[in-house]
């Protein structure tokens, strides 16, 4: 298995970003310059309001030690260290977060109610998929989604090579046959529907197998015909193994919002000035990470002490396919998110019962610090 990393009331945007500009003026002027995805929850309620950051006089999620400290912020990446996160590792070997005052530690592993802890303040940033911020959002989980480095979703169909008549090429060839998700309501689950809604078809034309993270396992022992996953990371593995594949990817029928990254809406309007820094620095690194990948693995490799040196080849693999998708797109800043991806997103989670209403897509995600990052 390949590791994964997976308007408001109170104030607007120009309000955040002109407090944002002052602070850099005033520091111009007195010194110099020196992170699978969780099941949806139900639909919310038709008469519930957009979320208003709660007033709280501190921010356990970003605190400063001692003056003239550096600002230490916490960001929830995924299960475990993955060369999917080597910008952030890039910045941090690099001492990007370091010039920007920032002391960044970043966490693994499961934790319960991730996204209520960013609208907290608990932690500051957090890996987060459109599919799962948007049920969340609707319910007053004050967060928003502030940077990616996906420029398409990765999220597809995944089918052994001659395992399957016809060929996987097409939603369609998937009639009928037994597909793996990870588990129910999981964004590979809305991958899978997406698809088969392009093709008129739902659920009940296949059958729905839920199979954690064991796709290639599944696979190479025929439990399924075809496993929804990231592409990148299975195809790889599968590769590795001499397996030629056969691929049908979600991005190709519709353009879902991929994984990102999401602040609390408390931290957007009390501190937009650690939200820029933090975009500013990570920014470096995935450019960094796209411009020297043999850098970003051997960043990526610091984190991950008990991969072998056998195993490294592959992960250098997932690497080179996972940067293709972090390319930067024509026509978009680096970082920034397509709202014309959060409108379909919203439209497809409404028409399969995920969300029972819609709202001003504008809500979910904002491209105003990606927008004014450092170069």
């Amino acid at each position: 298995m390949v590791a994964r990393p997976y308007p408001y009331e109170a104030m607007t945007w120009k309000s955040a970003l002109a407090g944002l500009i002052c602070l850099q003026l005033l520091a111009a002027c007195t010194s110099p310059a020196p992170q699978s995805s969780p099941a949806a929850q139900p639909p919310a309620s038709p008469t519930q309001s957009a979320p208003t950051p709660l007033a709280r006089p501190t921010l356990p999620g970003v605190s400063a030690t001692a003056p003239q400290a550096q600002t230490k912020i916490q960001v929830a990446l995924g299960f475990v260290p993955s060369v999917q996160s080597a910008p952030f590792y890039m910045a941090q070997d690099k001492g990007y977060y370091a010039a920007e005052g920032l002391d960044v530690e970043l966490k693994y592993g499961t934790i319960q109610n991730l996204l209520q802890l960013v609208s907290s303040g608990d932690i500051a940033f957090a890996s987060a998929s459109g599919d799962s911020l948007m049920p969340q959002r609707q319910q007053g989980v004050a967060v928003t989604y502030v940077l990616t480095f996906w420029t398409r979703n990765p999220i597809g169909a995944l089918g052994l090579a001659g395992n399957n008549a016809p060929p996987l090429r097409t939603p369609v060839d998937l009639k009928g046959k037994s597909v793996g998700v990870s588990a129910p309501n999981s964004s590979t689950h809305f991958g899978l529907k997406a698809l088969l809604r392009s093709a008129n078809m739902s659920d009940s034309d296949v059958n729905l197998v839920a199979i954690g993270t064991t796709e290639v396992e599944a696979l190479v022992q025929k439990r399924i015909d075809a496993a929804m996953t990231f592409l990148p990371n299975e195809s790889a593995q599968m590769k590795s193994l001499g397996l030629p594949v056969e691929t049908i990817a979600v991005s190709d029928y519709l353009d879902l919002v991929p994984s990102g990254f999401v602040a609390g809406d408390k931290l957007i309007s009390e501190h937009p000035e650690i939200v820029q820094k933090f975009v500013n620095a990570t920014l470096r690194g995935l450019r960094d990470s796209l411009a020297n990948p043999g850098d970003a693995f051997e960043s990526s490799l610091k984190r991950m002490p008990e991969l072998s040196p056998d195993s490294q080849p592959l992960q250098r693999d997932v690497l080179t396919a996972t940067l293709e998708y972090y390319r930067p797109v024509p026509g978009r800043s680096t970082g920034s998110t397509d709202p014309d991806a959060w409108v379909k997103t919203q439209d497809f989670m409404q028409s399969i019962g995920v969300i029972d209403h819609a709202v001003d897509p504008k809500q979910y995600y904002s491209n105003m610090f990606v927008d004014h990052a450092s170069p």
